[in-house]
């Protein structure tokens, strides 16, 4: 199977816009409960966004794209739950910090 130099661009570029959005999902809080309102915003427009890709490549009958585009959104939320990673990108970067939970914070009161 010969892939067109056109074909090779689309698949390297959404297999990286794939890893990034990803990463990006990967990367914020689990449960739903720990979510800022606007973590739970871009999870949902995210979750859109990829769903959306992989419809116009399957459309567009790329399918080496679309594959490849799939496997690098799971690739890029693997890479984010690695629990080393997980730590740093939530301690470096606010935006991806959970919720405080303010009833784990207070003390039993004797």
């Amino acid at each position: 199977m010969q892939l067109s130099s056109a074909e090779l661009i689309v698949t390297i570029v959404f297999a990286i816009v794939g890893l990034l959005m990803g990463f990006v999902s990967g990367a914020m809080p689990l449960q739903p409960q720990r979510m800022t309102p606007v973590q739970a915003t871009a999870q949902k427009v995210l979750g859109f966004a990829i769903v959306a890709v992989v419809v116009v490549l399957a459309l567009a009958s790329m399918n080496v794209a679309m594959w490849t585009t799939l496997i690098a959104v799971a690739l890029g939320i693997a890479i984010a739950n690695v629990p080393v990673i997980r730590r740093a990108v939530t301690t470096r970067i606010a935006w991806f910090a959970p919720k405080p939970d303010f009833r784990r914070s207070k003390r039993r009161r004797r």
